[in-house]
């Protein structure tokens, strides 16, 4: 093997290549998450920052495991080119393009149910993950086909629980422009998990058969 295909396959190479994502959530956490927490934990014991407490937690512990699990996951076995992986970060870090918008002014109840959703979805998001461990990727790859616990349910049980979170994300930002980043979002989610199956497909033949009997996103219906 050629030293350069050799270090290509090295878990040395993979966290290189995550470095600038790995770099992005400590930014997250240090500038925004962490103070965000500080600042609601300030404002306890009032119902409202109890939620918003709960809902940076989430927040933390969601993005702390992400590197985490970067740090230590499974060297993949398949990958995919490069549309598949520009698809894939785009739908991912899509959340960035709400950084201009105004935050809304939202009342009271509205905030409650915004707060709920992203708490919601952020929590159950971290117990898919902690449930992928190792296998965990952000790019169209294959590690390991997963298939069950929440998986059983769902074939991506991960974006549905993301998508119920950045529901009542875009719930605190300014309409309609909040909306239409959230309605392209799970457009671009939905071409990132076609290409996420072609891989798990061509890594993983068994795969045919669990996606044939397992739905996509909604058990029953899709």
């Amino acid at each position: 093997m050629a030293p350069r295909k050799h270090f290509r396959a090295t878990k040395l190479y993979d966290v290189l290549v995550a470095s600038p994502l790995i770099a992005l959530y400590a930014v997250g956490i240090v500038v925004r998450l962490a103070p965000d927490t500080l600042s609601d934990i300030r404002q306890l014991p009032s119902p409202m920052a109890c939620l918003h407490v709960l809902r940076d937690l989430a927040n933390l512990g969601y993005v702390s495991l992400i590197v985490a699990l970067i740090l230590v996951r499974r060297m993949p076995i398949a990958k995919s080119d490069f549309l598949p992986r520009a698809v894939a970060l785009t739908s991912a870090y899509l959340y960035l393009a709400r950084i201009p918008l105004p935050h809304a002014d939202l009342s009271p109840s509205v905030d409650v149910a915004a707060t709920i959703l992203t708490t919601i979805g952020t929590a159950a998001a971290f117990v898919v993950l902690f449930w992928l461990r190792r296998s965990f990727s952000i790019l169209p790859e294959a590690r390991m086909a997963v298939t069950s616990g929440p998986y059983r349910i769902v074939r991506h049980p991960l974006y549905v629980t993301e998508e119920v979170a950045n529901f009542g994300v875009m719930l605190e930002f300014a309409q309609p422009w909040s909306l239409l980043i959230e309605v392209v979002n799970v457009a671009l989610q939905l071409w990132r998990i076609s290409f996420e199956e072609r891989v798990l497909l061509r890594a993983f033949p068994d795969y045919a058969g669990y996606a044939s009997r397992t739905r996509k996103l909604i058990p029953g219906v899709y």
